[in-house]
């Protein structure tokens, strides 16, 4: 037994050692805890990138599971579902569609655990707006369904939009709710549709309705009759009806002082057809009989620009104080450029700028030496030095001052007043120099001569002045040295009084600007031109001793060689048909109607002469243009001043309707349009 009892002792000590034996305090034993329980899904939770979603748009949807201690654990399996399938679905792996507007929960189960989340779908966003037809013409009372159409960014149609419609003018067209329009009154509305936000267009023209057309209203004129239309007429005139076939010219004339303003123009005819053989001739050129068939062209398209040119390059000089009166009295230092005697000696000589090209103000002086050829009661003739041998001798170029001095200085004085007289030496000096040669021009053709203002201006303003009232005039060149445009000394000679003549009255205008009238510029080059045109007609009537007003024709002209040799000489360059800007509309329909045998008023006649004769020997490059006016629109564009000339005949019996527009809308007040029966 005691041995038994040593090994239970030994036992109990050895458990308590290896700590196998419950905890003993005293007298109690305490058992350990159990094992914690295994982990399980107890909270699910559903997210989704973005709550709202376009029709169509997808969007992934997920799930996340907490267990009993709030720590993340796999959900497991998903099946996921929508509440409502028709606003949104999902798949098996969570991949959310927008289908349709609404509202829905998108819901996640799992291992007995349900959760959602709400979700919106939202129609996709309008991004244009469309209205149909762009463009309606109504008369006043009628109707127009309009059409808006929406479109996506992808231009896909979108339907079951709202649009909301309105009318920018209700008193010409209103619309209703569905985009019915009602025209009210003459005029233009723009319609616009509006859906979410984008909004489009359409424009609606009322007219009035044309009154009816038939020989009891229409307009009958007697050939000859001119009739200008009313506002009323312009927009529907209805004329003819008579028991015999008319013919017509309507001239439409844009009296915009402003030549370059333009305005459009469209003009219609029902019943109007083209004018009939034989009938009243158009001005047109003809070619085959030219006045001066081997004429080797002077030009003056060069001085336009040239005039331009100085308006700019001087515009200084009236933005300035007002320039100083250059007394009479005043003594020309040899400081100056043109220190030339009052009455300098023949065979002296003088230094002076020949350079008449770039900027005619601030260019480098080009000093030439020119000898005094001639000293004659109004004007002092000067050679530059450096012309090229074979040019004009000195008797050539006395005579040309002579006839300036005798036939043209008076001539311009009498009818555009008195020159300045800057350098006080009671002259006009006539410089022929290369200076004109070398200026820019096409080949073969001649710059028959300049007058600069610059050199009416002290050289303290233009340093290119020769302070001194001047011309430059070319000088023959046969032997080609400075180019091949001026090698026959006849076609360089040919009118230089007539240029000469030109030129004085640009002298005299641009002297009476700085000087006299206070002006605060240059004259308008259109203008200024037009005014040295008609001293060339004064000096033409003087040499060949016709009067104006004597409807001068192309026989006349061609019947002695002496008057074929003023018209050439003197009044080719003057004689301009078409497309002249002018501030005068009888003008304009003068043009047309002048020797047409019409029997017009005097206004609408040129009595000094005969165009339709004298076109046929012109080789003018603007012979007037007629247009038909037959089945199709006729469009024209109008300059200020402008006329265009449109022509028609009306059928025995029957009725004709001429409508005009200018860009769809009513023609401006500005354009005036003429009537003249001519058959």
């Amino acid at each position: 037994m005691k041995s038994i009892r040593n090994r239970l002792v030994a036992a109990s000590i050895l458990f308590a050692a290896v700590g196998c034996a419950p905890e003993h305090r005293g007298n109690t034993f305490t058992e350990p805890p159990p094992p914690p329980a295994p982990a399980v899904l107890t909270t699910l939770g559903v997210s989704i990138p973005t709550a709202t979603l376009l029709v169509g748009q997808t969007a992934t949807a997920t799930a996340t599971g907490l267990d009993q201690r709030g720590a993340a654990i796999a959900t497991g399996a998903v099946v996921w579902t929508t509440a409502a399938p028709a606003v949104a679905t999902v798949d098996g792996n969570g991949l959310v569609m927008g289908v349709a507007l609404g509202q829905t929960q998108v819901i996640a189960t799992a291992s007995g655990k349900t959760a959602q989340a709400a979700v919106s779908v939202t129609p996709i966003p309008v991004a244009t707006v469309t209205v149909a037809p762009l463009t309606t013409t109504l008369l006043v009372g009628a109707n127009q369904q309009l059409t808006a159409t929406t479109k996506d960014a992808a231009n896909n149609v979108l339907t079951g939009r709202v649009v909301t419609w309105a009318s920018s003018n209700a008193s010409k067209a209103t619309v209703d709710a569905t985009g019915l329009v009602t025209a009210v009154a003459a005029g233009t509305a723009i319609i616009t549709a509006t859906s979410e936000t984008k909004s489009g267009a359409g424009q609606i023209i009322v007219n009035i309705p044309a009154p009816v057309c038939n020989s009891t209203t229409a307009l009958q004129l007697a050939v000859g009759g001119i009739h200008a239309l009313t506002t009323a007429e312009k927009a529907s005139l209805c004329l003819g009806g008579g028991a015999s076939a008319s013919e017509y010219a309507l001239i439409p004339f844009n009296s915009t002082n402003v030549a370059a303003s333009t305005i459009p123009v469209q003009v219609t005819g029902t019943n109007t057809a083209a004018i009939q053989p034989g009938s009243l001739m158009s001005i047109r050129q003809n070619r085959t009989s030219l006045l001066l068939p081997n004429k080797k062209a002077l030009t003056k398209s060069f001085e336009v620009s040239f005039r331009e040119r100085e308006r700019r390059d001087l515009a200084s000089v009236f933005r300035s104080s007002r320039v100083p009166r250059m007394a009479a009295s005043r003594n020309i230092g040899p400081s100056f450029i043109t220190g030339v005697p009052v009455n300098p000696v023949v065979g002296s000589t003088v230094q002076i700028n020949a350079n008449i090209s770039g900027n005619t103000c601030t260019d480098p002086q080009q000093v030439h030496s020119a000898v005094v050829v001639a000293v004659l009661t109004n004007t002092i003739v000067l050679s530059d030095v450096q012309s090229p041998v074979g040019g004009y001798t000195n008797q050539e170029m006395t005579d040309f001052g002579t006839a300036f001095d005798t036939l043209g200085y008076a001539l311009d004085i009498a009818n555009f007043g008195a020159p300045t007289d800057v350098d006080a030496d009671g002259r006009i000096t006539i410089l022929f120099t290369p200076g004109v040669n070398v200026l820019p021009a096409p080949p073969g053709v001649v710059v028959g001569g300049l007058f600069a203002s610059r050199d009416l201006v002290p050289v303290a303003q233009c340093v290119a002045s020769n302070e001194g009232e001047m011309f430059y005039m070319p000088v023959p060149d046969p032997n080609s040295t400075l180019n091949g445009n001026y090698t026959d000394k006849t076609v360089v000679a040919r009118g230089n009084l007539g240029i000469l003549v030109h030129e004085f009255q640009h002298l005299i205008n641009a002297g009476r600007r700085l000087y006299v009238n206070n002006a605060t510029s240059f004259e308008e080059v259109w203008l200024n031109e037009g005014l040295s045109h008609i001293a060339e007609e004064l000096l033409y009537y003087r040499i060949s001793g016709n009067s104006p007003g004597a409807n001068i024709d192309l026989p006349f002209i061609q019947s002695t060689p002496a008057q074929l040799a003023a018209a050439n000489a003197y009044m080719i360059d003057n004689a301009v048909f078409g497309d002249i800007i002018t501030n005068s509309r009888d003008w304009a329909v003068a043009q047309f109607t002048d020797d047409a045998g019409l029997g017009v008023a005097a206004n609408y006649t040129h009595p000094s002469w005969n165009f339709r004769s004298l076109i046929q020997g012109l080789a003018s490059p603007y012979p007037l243009l007629t247009r038909a006016l037959t089945t199709a629109p006729v469009s024209v564009t109008l300059n200020g001043g402008g006329a265009a000339y449109l022509r028609f005949s009306v059928a025995a019996n029957l009725s004709a309707t001429i409508a005009a527009t200018s860009s769809g809308q009513a023609v401006p007040t500005a354009v005036d349009f003429i009537l003249v029966r001519t058959q």
